[in-house]
């Protein structure tokens, strides 16, 4: 009878190790989630940022391109 009581200690005991090392295995799930979700996020707005910033870049080069193409044709307008 009192091994049977020693080995339902020791059972009882690996358990409750078991259901620590189980807690600290899901928390550090949980930690590299939130990072990876939080370093997706980040690349998300950066590619944004660079988005717009070509995109201003694109109509400052056209808005330049548009005014060359007037001067070329109709020639300086505060020249008199």
């Amino acid at each position: 009878m009192a091994t049977f009581l020693l080995v339902l200690i020791v059972i009882f005991y690996n358990f409750l190790q078991y259901k620590e090392y189980e807690q600290v295995v899901v928390e550090d799930r949980i930690e590299k989630e939130k990072a990876r979700r939080k370093a997706d996020q980040e690349a998300i707005e950066l590619r944004a940022a660079i988005r717009v910033r070509l995109n201003i870049r694109s109509q400052i080069n056209w808005g330049g391109s548009v005014f060359f193409w007037f001067l070329f044709l109709f020639g300086d307008p505060c020249k008199k």
